[in-house]
């Protein structure tokens, strides 16, 4: 285990992922992404984090918002996210993890990565790689029924595309 400081906010991670941790800890990981998010959540927050990967910005948000419901349909990301959301028993009562991808009709989807299940890479362009998975999805509109309506609403939305052109 280590404790990672994101932005001034500070949270346990395994000992999986050391380099990159350790990128988040000296601010060379997306300062930006901290940056443009922060100064937006607030105790009343709830803040929506569409592929979450392992938990970078959803123990970040966190820690100032009054929910997060995370978003991660990569099996790999999804068991190191647990594992990371579980060192932090304060932010994981606040935290939901949804193991689900977002898409406009509920159906089955495959899914792969570019390098192996977990490499913050996972897409449903990757149809044709060497491990691929089936993911169920959820629908916007079921995503809206289980919002408060009186909450302010972040949305992070990071979706590997761009990446593959």
């Amino acid at each position: 285990m280590r404790t990672v400081d994101a932005g001034g906010t500070r949270y346990n991670v395994s000992g999986d992922d050391a380099d990159f941790w350790r990128q988040v800890s000296d601010g060379s990981w997306e300062p930006a992404t901290f940056s443009a998010i922060g100064p937006h959540l607030s105790p009343e927050t709830v803040f929506l984090d569409f592929g979450t990967w392992i938990g970078p910005i959803t123990l970040f948000a966190a820690a100032k918002a009054k929910r997060v419901i995370s978003f991660e349909p990569d099996p790999e990301a999804l068991r190191r996210l647990t594992a990371n959301i579980a060192l932090n028993p304060d932010l994981a009562r606040k935290i939901t993890v949804v193991s689900k991808a977002i898409w406009p009709s509920e159906r089955t989807l495959k899914m792969g990565a570019r390098t192996a299940p977990g490499d913050s890479m996972s897409s449903i362009v990757h149809t044709a790689a060497d491990v691929t998975w089936d993911v169920e999805t959820n629908t916007p509109e079921q995503v809206a029924a289980n919002l408060p309506a009186d909450s302010p609403l972040f949305i992070k939305n990071d979706v590997e595309w761009a990446e593959n052109d």
